[in-house]
C-alpha cells in the first residue's frame, strides 16, 4: 500500500478478506470500471500460507502479476474461449465484506490458473454487486495496458476469444505495465 501510495500519491482504501484464498485486498480506482486491487497474505487466515492465492509471489518485488476482464455473461464467455483452445478453469464463487459491512459477490474463473503466467486475464462477473472502483479512493485513469510474453501471438488468440484486445510485444520475460493518468502526469506501474 506504501508503494503504491508513494507511486500514485493516494493511499490505497482496505477491501476486504477473501476467506477461501487466504488474502486480503485494498483498492485504488483507476476508471469508472477500472481498479487496482493490491494482493497480500492474510495473516489472520487458517489457510497454509503456501495455499494462499498468489503466494509464489510474495517473497519477490512488488509487480502487476495478472489481470482481470470483467464480463456479464461469464459462462458463455469461459465456453467461447475454451472452444478456441484456452482453459480459464472452472467458474468459482467468491466474496467478501467491505469495510461498511456490505457483502459483495461475484463469479470468476480460477485466479490459481493464470494462463500464461497472468498474462491471460482470468474473468469476473460482478452479478448484482456493486463495482469496487465505484468506491474506491480515485488514483487517476487508466490509459494504456502493455503485455511483453515470449509467446505474444499465443497471448494475441486468447485475449480474441476473450473479445479484448491489448498491446502485446515479444520479450524473453513475461511483464504486465499499466500507463495510469495521475495529477503528476503519466506513470508506469509494472
Amino acid at each position: 500500500m506504501a508503494e503504491i501510495e508513494q507511486l500514485l500519491e493516494i493511499r490505497p482504501e482496505y477491501g476486504g478478506r477473501h476467506l477461501q484464498y487466504g488474502t486480503h485486498n485494498a483498492l485504488v480506482s483507476l476508471g469508472p470500471s477500472v481498479y487496482l486491487e493490491i494482493i497480500s497474505p492474510d495473516p489472520a487466515s487458517k489457510i497454509a500460507p503456501d495455499q494462499t492465492l498468489f503466494s509464489e509471489y510474495f517473497s519477490m518485488k512488488s509487480k502487476l502479476t495478472t489481470w482481470v476482464y470483467r464480463t456479464n455473461n461469464i459462462h458463455s464467455l469461459v465456453k467461447k474461449v475454451k472452444e478456441a483452445g484456452f482453459e480459464l478453469g472452472e467458474v468459482q464463487q467468491g466474496s467478501r465484506q467491505t469495510a461498511e459491512k456490505t457483502l459483495l459477490k461475484w463469479h470468476l474463473t480460477n485466479p490459481r490458473k493464470m494462463l500464461f503466467n497472468g498474462a491471460v486475464p482470468f474473468l469476473i462477473d460482478w452479478g448484482q454487486s456493486k463495482h469496487p472502483a465505484w468506491s474506491a479512493p480515485e488514483a487517476g485513469t487508466l490509459v494504456d495496458f502493455n503485455i511483453s510474453h515470449p509467446q505474444p501471438e499465443l497471448i494475441k488468440k486468447a485475449l480474441e476469444a476473450i473479445g479484448t484486445a491489448v498491446n502485446i510485444e515479444k520479450s524473453s520475460q513475461i511483464q504486465l505495465t499499466a500507463f495510469i493518468e495521475t495529477k503528476k502526469g503519466t506513470v508506469a506501474l509494472s
